[in-house]
């Protein structure tokens, strides 16, 4: 009497063909019939995709064990030792361009006997997907336009749709994308400055779907020779000279603006109570501009420096070239005892960012 078993297989999304296995019929009962497992399936599969089952009969109680005597290449398959389940061990060895086929023979023993079935290992060539990105390098002038294009990241592919997105870039926020065709756009015109930011990176993704690959992105800025740019400062503050129980009869307040090129201007103000005092300070070049705001020290045996008791409502307007760029506030300046009496404001024109110290401060 002959024995006959099927081997299937069913992998997921992968298709396997059927072969038909047929045991020999044997006499002694003590031997171990192992049947050759063959199975078909498309290339690239998962590590750990099932492959199928070896299959082998005893007549002994013993339980049979299983392992992987010889493969090639090696190291592309798994066997679970109990059951004879084949397992893709290493996918990249199942490429149809680097092995069309695999082959294993697979030890099926007992502590006293054992069986050698084969297993070949059939790959289907399939379509892959192509998707190849090139970097992007360009150089343009500095200061150009919001919006202006850059270029686009060239791709070459099969892939029917491919979404483009930046995954970082430096500074962050000077650029932005088409997700849909990889255009690449000035989002922040002020970062593009030579002196500030001489080159602007990023990093490009391209995918579709599963498939994805990244482009580097570096924009080398040209320095353009640029006309000196003019800063003025508006300063407003508001006298009130009771706000410390002590009524004289004006209060005293001193402003000095200066630049690391050399600016140089000074004003004072005898005012009234509730006074607002205002004072324009033009044609400040260069790229550190302070204006330093104080009051005399107390003195109560001294009238003239106890002229100067507060001021609050304190802002200064920055603008360059006639165009106001920021107004900033500050805390306010009063005299008594141990009291707060002075403030600096540095205003750095090449990033626009500003500090204030206060000087004085215990009341």
């Amino acid at each position: 009497m002959r024995k006959l078993f099927f081997v299937f297989c069913f992998i997921g999304l992968l298709s396997c063909d059927v072969e038909e296995i047929d045991f020999d019929n044997t006499e002694d009962r003590l031997a171990i019939e192992a049947a050759d497992l063959f199975v078909i399936l498309d290339e690239n599969p998962r590590s750990q995709t099932y492959l199928g089952m070896l299959r082998a009969t005893h007549t002994d109680t013993t339980l049979l064990s299983y392992k992987i005597k010889n493969d090639s290449p090696q190291g592309a398959l798994a066997i679970q030792e109990r059951t004879g389940k084949l397992f893709v061990k290493d996918s990249s060895l199942f490429d149809f361009e680097i092995n069309s086929e695999l082959y294993a023979e697979v030890e099926v023993f007992t502590d006293s006997l054992s069986a050698t079935a084969k297993v070949v290992v059939e790959l289907r060539d399939v379509e892959e997907a192509i998707l190849n990105v090139e970097d992007l390098n360009i150089s343009i002038n500095e200061n150009p336009t919001i919006n202006q294009l850059l270029g686009s990241v060239k791709t070459s592919t099969n892939l029917d749709v491919l979404n483009y997105r930046i995954l970082n870039q430096e500074p962050e926020g000077a650029l932005y994308i088409n997700e849909a065709n990889g255009n690449l756009y000035v989002s922040d015109a002020s970062l593009f400055d030579f002196e500030r930011n001489p080159v602007i990176a990023a990093v490009i993704q391209v995918s579709s779907g599963e498939n994805f690959k990244n482009a580097s992105v570096t924009i080398n800025l040209n320095d353009v020779e640029e006309p000196v740019a003019n800063y003025s400062i508006l300063f407003r503050g508001f006298s009130d000279y009771l706000f410390c129980g002590i009524p004289p009869s004006s209060s005293y307040f001193y402003i000095e603006t200066t630049s690391d090129t050399g600016y140089f201007k000074g004003a004072e103000s005898f005012t009234k109570d509730g006074q607002e005092i205002l004072f324009s300070f033009t044609e400040i070049t260069g790229t550190i501009i302070k204006l330093e705001l104080s009051i005399p020290e107390f003195d109560e045996n001294d009238a003239n420096a106890a002229r100067g008791t507060h001021m609050e409502g304190i802002f200064f307007t920055i603008n360059r070239d006639g165009v106001e760029l920021t107004t900033i506030s500050a805390e306010q300046l009063f005299i008594c005892k141990d009291s707060m009496y002075k403030l600096i404001l540095t205003y750095d024109t090449r990033d626009h960012t500003y500090d204030i110290e206060y000087f004085n401060h215990g009341f």
